[in-house]
């Protein structure tokens, strides 16, 4: 199998009004005449100049490891303003590479990574008019946030093709760069109501729906590696066969679905326009691939509970890696706190806490963002299920402890302090410290990223 994650303007901007004294920025209808988005996102404290208690689930110590996180991003950013494993070493401290030398390292994920980076600066509420400026320990130097957020959102924009896509469609996993960098830019309106992106964020959410499968009966349904369209146009074309297509054209997976899903469901909270039918469809595949007890397959239910090799194929993924991500996908399109599956997969989940293992076999980044994601909805803080925190409160207990030890500290040397850089079981394939960092800050974001979706 191949990895189930990701791993695989010009012009001016209509700044958003902020308090820079407290990193608040003012939600308020800005050119498209509509609040900003993502108001939860006020409760973040890790770029606050003035510190608040952290809200609940999140502690001082999450708070400073995801500020840490931030600092090694934009110390790694390029100057066009993407981030990409290729060009990752080119920041680092001489001798002191955050990724090994003899690492390959290719560009094909860079519109992924960089949507990915992005959303870790646009889960503090940092846009591209944002006035913040985060201080970095390691140089001394201040950075403008908006600034770093402006150039990354520029990037994405100029890679931008006619149809809505951001990578080549018959690159190796495409629908992981495409399903990021739309929920960057959807996110990137959404706090900013800048017009301008509104037009490039309308473009990647069309081309994601354009990109869904279909059934057999012809419905909308999940997504995987390859767009429908994509597919659609190299049958026209001549360039693959009958049997080609047919084979690849009802093919989807629960990961590259609930990618798609988030990135949706941000274009939704964001006000642009998501056919109805779409989601609805991909909650339809989503739940075709329950097994039993709470256990769900990576494409059918008979692979529930079963695990598929990682790459090398020397362990499987945790079981509840696919039930996270189909609580995912129930949370955000169905909004059922009473679905009686969410129970049985959280259950899944807390048999299997974040824990270091001396093989270290049991870090799984991509796992504990899920499940943490997940659980948070459903069973966290804001959840308005009944006794709340019977699942949340061990989890993010232990998932504190495990993250927190494997970021790199203070009293390390270089440019690698307060980055991810050794590779979990997926980060090793294609983003490295770059992706392991990234996803990492999102996660620690979970206590306030999105309002609880069972309280729409």
């Amino acid at each position: 199998m191949q990895m189930p994650g990701f791993i695989r303007l010009a012009g001016a901007f209509v700044l958003l009004s902020q308090i820079v004294a407290t990193n608040v920025f003012a939600v308020q209808e800005i050119g498209a005449g509509t609040p900003a988005a993502f108001v939860s996102r006020l409760a973040a404290t890790a770029t606050k100049e003035r510190k608040a208690r952290p809200p609940q689930g999140a502690t001082v110590g999450t708070e400073d490891a995801v500020l840490a996180g931030l600092c090694w991003l934009l110390r790694h950013q390029n100057e066009d303003g993407s981030w990409g494993t290729d060009t990752l070493a080119s920041h680092c401290t001489p001798g002191m590479p955050c990724i090994p030398a003899t690492t390959q390292v290719v560009s094909t994920y860079n519109e992924g990574l960089t949507g990915l980076a992005l959303l870790a600066f646009l889960g503090q509420g940092i846009s591209v008019g944002s006035k913040i400026e985060i201080l970095d320990a390691v140089t001394g130097k201040r950075h403008g946030a908006g600034e770093v957020v402006r150039a990354g959102v520029t990037w994405l924009v100029n890679r931008q093709r006619a149809d809505g896509a951001f990578s080549n469609p018959a690159s190796g996993l495409p629908l992981y760069n495409e399903a990021l960098a739309t929920m960057a830019l959807c996110e990137a309106y959404g706090i900013s109501r800048n017009l301008e992106l509104r037009a490039p964020a309308q473009k990647g959410v069309d081309h994601l729906v354009s990109a869904q499968k279909l059934d057999q009966q012809g419905s909308p349904w999940g997504w995987r590696y390859f767009s429908r369209k994509h597919l659609d146009d190299a049958l026209a074309a001549g360039s693959i066969t009958r049997p080609e297509h047919d084979e690849l054209v009802h093919d989807v997976d629960i990961s590259c679905t609930t990618w798609a899903v988030l990135a949706l469901q941000t274009a939704r909270i964001a006000s642009l326009s998501v056919p109805a039918e779409v989601l609805e469809g991909a909650l339809a595949y989503s739940r075709t691939t329950i097994g039993k007890d709470g256990l769900v397959g990576y494409q059918n239910p008979l692979q529930a509970g079963k695990g598929i090799a990682g790459p090398g194929d020397e362990f499987t993924y945790h079981a509840g890696t696919m039930s996270a991500l189909s609580m995912v996908v129930r949370t955000f399109v169905a909004h059922e706190i009473k679905d009686p599956f969410l129970e049985l997969a959280a259950k899944v989940i807390v048999k299997d806490l974040p824990t270091v293992s001396e093989d270290r076999h049991s870090i799984d980044y991509y796992y504990w963002h899920f499940a943490t994601l997940a659980l948070s909805q459903f069973d966290g803080p804001d959840s308005p299920r009944v006794g709340a925190g019977e699942y949340w409160r061990p989890w993010n207990k232990e998932l504190i402890t495990s993250i927190l030890s494997l970021q790199t500290g203070k009293k390390a040397k270089g440019c690698g302090v307060g980055g991810w850089l050794d590779d979990d079981r997926w980060g090793g394939y294609t983003g490295h410290a770059l992706y392991n960092t990234a996803l990492n800050v999102l996660t620690l974001e979970a206590y306030y990223r999105y309002e609880n979706a069972f309280k729409e």
